[in-house]
This record gives C-alpha cells, structure tokens and sequence, in this order.
C-alpha cells in the first residue's frame, strides 16, 4: 500500500501566489497525498483562497490556525502543521513556491529504495522567469557531493555549515515522520531567519540522506524574498544566532572530527565578521585547483576565423583536436586568406569529418566579427568555443566547462584564467604568465556585475578563447556586433554576455593566449591606433558602441553600471586633461594591481 504524504503549507499574507503554490501539491501525480495549510495570521485574502480548495476537496485539503489567531513564527507554524498531519511522509511548500508534477512519486519511491534515508532531496531552481521583466535567469546551485547516493548521519553537515553549494531545501526535501520526530522537529525559538537550517542541522546529525540530481521544486525569487546586494558582514551576523545555537546542541551529543572543526572554523567567523569579510576577500591561502572529472555527453563547436594565419593555424587545429572532449565539430573559417592557411584549413576538413572549413561568397575579407558570426551561425554544438588562429586549447578545456554547463542550467557561459605565452624560445618563456580574474573564483556572477568590473579594471577583461557560452544564449543575443570588426571586436560580445546572462568564474586554465609581433593588438599598437592604457581611438569606439547599446535596451542601465560607464568615458570627454592624467593614472592601477597581488593570490595551476 503506498503511504500517505502529507503537504504542509504555512502562509502569512501570501495571497499572491498562493493558488499556484496550492495548485503545485494538489496536481502532483502521486495521488495518496493531503494538503495541510496553516494560516499564521494572515490579514489578507489567503485564507478564503485556501476555504475555496477546503470546499472542492474536504477530503484532502485542511485548513488550520494558530489558536489565538497570532503569528507564531514559521518555525510554531510548521510544526503545527506536522502535529495536524496524517502522513508518513511529509514534505513542505511554502505559499510563493511550486512542486513541479513527479516530485512526491519519484521521492517516495526514492525512499522505498532506501529505507535506511530519513530524507531525500535533489536540486530546487531559482526561479526568476515567473516575472516576464527579471533581469535574472533561472538556475540551480550545485549540489556539492556526488548526486544519486545515500549519505550516512553527519557526511553532509559540514557542507551546510559551509554554505558553499545547494542543502536541503524546505521546498524540496521529503522527509519521513519517523526522522521528524527523532530529529525533534523545528526549533520555535528560531520564528523566521535561519529556522529551516536549524531543523535540517538536527535531521543530518540523526539520519541518512538521500541525495537526487532530479529537478523538484522551484523556489520563487521576488521582492519580498530577495536580499540586497551580497555583503559578508551581514551574512557572518545572521549566521551567528543559528551557529552557536547548533554548537551548544552539538556539544550535547558529544561530536567531534570535521563537523567539530568546521563548526569553528564558521562560529569564529561570525563572531568576528569584520575580521571573516575580510578573509573571505583576501584568501591568503591560494588553493590548488583541477580540471572537472565530469564528463559531458554534450557537443562543443569551435569557432576559428582566419586571415593569413600560416605561420600558426596547425597548431592550433592541433591543440583542438587533441582534446580529450572528442564530441566536438571544429568550424575554420576563411576570412579572405591569401596566404596558404587556406590549404591548411582545407586539407585539415578533408580529413576529419569533425572539421569544416567555410569562407564568405567570392572569399571575401568581411573581418572578425562577421567572420565568427558566420562560423556561429553554421554551428551545431551546444556549447561555443571562439578560438583565434595563434592561440591554443589546453587539452581538457572542453571537457572540464562543457562539464560545469551541464551540471549548471541557469548559467550560459563559463570562463578561466588564461596562459600569457611567447612563441617558444622567443624570450625563454621568461614573460609566460596567467591572467588574474578580478573577481573572487568558482563563483557565479549575477549581470551586470562582471561589465562594471570591466569597465573599471580592463586588464581583467578575460580572453575570448577564455569563454564557452551556449549557443542558444549566444543567438539570442545577436553575437558580434559587425559595426566593430577589429580591435573591441571581441569585446561587444563579452559586454553582451555580462549584461544579461549569469556567467561562472572559474580558476582553471584552459588556453594559451600568443604573444607575438605580429599579433593584430600589436600592429594597432605600433600603427598609433591602440595603446594599454593610455585613452586610444579603439577603446574610444567600443565605449561609444556600449552607451548606444545599453542605451536602447528596454530595461534602463542600472546605476552601477551607469557609473563605471561615465568613468570609463571621462578621459575621452576631457582629452587634454586625461594626457597629463593619464600616466599617473596608470601608476595608481600598477601599485593597486600589485597590492591585490600580494593580499588575494589566485589559485595554482
């Protein structure tokens, strides 16, 4: 007989979103499921919305209150809840988040696989696209441990405490009334802030877990539950109450090893959060980092627009080929050679059906962008790769990013550090370096965060063999723009992706970018059409391309951006201060670069 499931919904002033939630629990196609909604003193419609599915369906949907009528908090509110179920299953809902349809049938039989586990849960999306107008898109976190597994009491709580990657979610999880009740349910000293992780704490400490790489739940971000931007001060002073709380309950259950220790390690943080923000930014400690060990089944096209490449071209078809991710297609594209990189590149797709070589009607030179967007259009892959003719693929690039977009959907592009290289015994290697993100690694960056850090710091603006971007992200936002097609070029690109998608940093290297004489950066430079630092008719052109474009978007610049705009145009406006500003101005960037240098090292490679 299959057991019941109980659905615990509280609500305070939720009428909003109510009905879909309510909708979510009553249309999932598990059918041996009731509905218990309590009403934690709402003063709005919430409670005739919930009296109407109470009339359609007496016999699976309840409607409770606290008994004076008084909000008791989310904690008193879901523990009443449990008290008036019937289940032995229960699973909560909050009233503005959704079940997606086979939540509770593909739970409960995850749980019937392991009767050990007194909770499964999987992943819970970040739901942004409810709201037409959302500057954000959807996604999920990773998980943080290998998915489709049981996990003993104690294995996952360290990760909760570390607050790195997705923990249970209220919304998401399923938990046994057996577990409930050994764990001691939620703590009512705990009303809003942090009560779901107390109780989850609690339920680690006691039982196994089941965790799933399914899709569950999807957890409304809005107005009344989004935080302001990220500070780690607030963040180590919420945490305080819940950690120390956790330890005293802990100490009484006599608990040591990591769990011990990483409940320090944080305790102390958020005792001292002045001290723990500042840690947070520095990281004297520089981590090693690899590759994914993931594999990805997805197929990755690389782009490579050519023009009188022959000095490096087979190199570079090389380095793409001896990639250990072998679903790629590898599209070279001719933009009007005249040397023989064009019989490279042919005799290169001639023999290897994964290699196409396309050029544009009557072989003409149209120039980069056009060039990439042709080589875009004609792409199959899932995933796109722009590689120019010099530069180099390290051989697990497409395998470790392909690896990371498909484990994170919400997210379209993915970039690393990047090798600085001399051709080979040019200059014994002695100027070979990494590129320094900028911004803090293995972090997702919400729009238009990375813009404003470009803008303001250009030496971090990372390579465009760097990125792999979905092709579909890459569509949608039109590519290149052909009004630059050289010198920029790449960065209108770069500009589109920070401004509307959700793009991960990551620490590891995937290129070799070439440093040589004849590089196109190195030809407007020694033509008087570029310069590193100093105001230049390139960079003139690409600031005055981003204000028309951020211009005629519908939604309006935001002022952070505006800002970090109107800074990096002032040396334009005012020409003739900006000669004798500009190499103090660059001495001030070498000496603040150099103390990031010293304070926050990066990860080695």
């Amino acid at each position: 007989m299959a057991p019941l499931v109980s659905a615990v919904t509280i609500v305070r002033d939720g009428e909003r979103f109510l009905a879909e939630a309510l909708e979510s629990a009553l249309g999932q196609s598990y059918g041996d499921l009731e509905l218990v909604v309590v009403d934690d003193g709402s003063i709005d419609r919430s409670a005739e919305i919930v009296e109407r599915y109470v009339q359609a369906a007496p016999d699976r949907v309840r409607l409770v209150g606290q008994p004076d009528g008084v909000s008791r908090g989310m904690s008193a509110a879901r523990t009443l809840g449990v008290q008036v179920a019937e289940g032995d299953l229960v699973g909560f809902l909050d009233a503005d988040d959704v079940w997606l349809p086979e939540k509770i049938a593909e739970q409960v039989a995850a749980l019937d696989a392991h009767p050990e586990a007194g909770m499964v849960y999987g992943r819970t999306q970040m739901w942004h696209s409810w709201d037409p107008s959302a500057a954000r898109s959807d996604h999920v976190f990773d998980l943080g441990v290998e998915p489709d597994r049981l996990y003993p009491p104690l294995r996952l709580l360290p990760q909760l405490l570390e607050n790195r990657a997705q923990t249970p979610t209220t919304c998401n999880a399923l938990i046994r009334r057996a577990a409930y009740e050994e764990a001691g349910g939620f703590e009512e000293i705990f009303p809003g802030l942090y009560e779901d992780q107390v109780f989850f704490a609690k339920l680690y400490v006691s039982s196994a877990t089941y965790v799933s790489s399914r899709l569950w739940a999807r957890y409304r971000r809005h107005d009344a539950n989004e935080t302001n931007r990220f500070s780690y001060v607030r963040y180590y002073r919420e945490r305080r109450a819940f950690l120390e709380w956790l330890a005293e309950y802990l100490d009484d259950a006599n608990i040591d090893g990591e769990v011990s220790w990483t409940l320090a390690e944080e305790v102390g943080r958020a005792r001292h959060p002045y001290r723990a923000a500042l840690e947070a930014r520095l990281r004297s400690e520089p981590p090693r980092i690899q590759p994914s060990s993931r594999s990805s089944q997805k197929t990755v096209s690389v782009v490579v627009a050519f023009r009188d490449a022959e000095a490096h071209l087979e190199q570079t078809i090389a380095s793409v080929e001896a990639q250990d991710h072998k679903r790629f297609e590898l599209i070279l594209f001719d933009d009007g050679s005249t040397d023989s990189s064009t019989r490279m590149a042919q005799a290169a797709a001639s023999r290897s059906e994964r290699i196409r070589y396309l050029d544009h009607p009557g072989h003409a030179n149209l120039g980069k962008s056009s060039s990439r967007n042709a080589g875009l259009r004609a792409a199959n892959g899932d995933y796109v790769v722009f590689l120019d003719a010099d530069d180099l693929l390290l051989p697990r690039k497409l395998s470790h990013q392909a690896a990371f977009l498909d484990s994170e959907q919400g997210v379209d592009a993915v970039y690393g550090r990047t090798w600085y290289w001399d051709d080979p015994g040019a200059r014994n290697g002695a100027r070979d370096r990494l590129s320094r993100l900028g911004v803090r690694w293995d972090e997702t960056q919400e729009p238009p965060e990375l813009l404003v850090r470009y803008l303001d710091q250009p030496g971090n603006v990372p390579c465009l063999c760097a990125v792999m971007a979905r092709r579909e992200a890459l569509l949608r936002l039109g590519g290149f723009d052909e009004s630059l097609q050289d010198l920029y070029e790449d960065q209108t690109l770069l500009a589109k992706l920070a401004m509307h998608c959700r793009i991960r940093v990551d620490a590891v290297p995937g290129e070799r970018y070439r440093q040589h004489d004849n590089s196109s950066t190195r030809r407007a430079i020694r033509a008087g059409l570029y310069h590193p630092w100093r105001p230049n008719a390139a960079r003139g052109r690409y600031l005055d391309w981003l204000e028309r474009y951020s211009s005629q978007l519908e939604t309006p610049r935001s002022r952070p951006l505006a800002s970090a705009l109107a800074r990096a145009t002032r040396p334009y406006r005012h020409p003739r201060a900006y000669r004798v500003l500009a190499p103090a101005a660059h001495g001030w960037q070498l000496l603040r670069d150099r103390l990031v240098v010293l304070a926050r090292q990066e990860p080695r490679a």
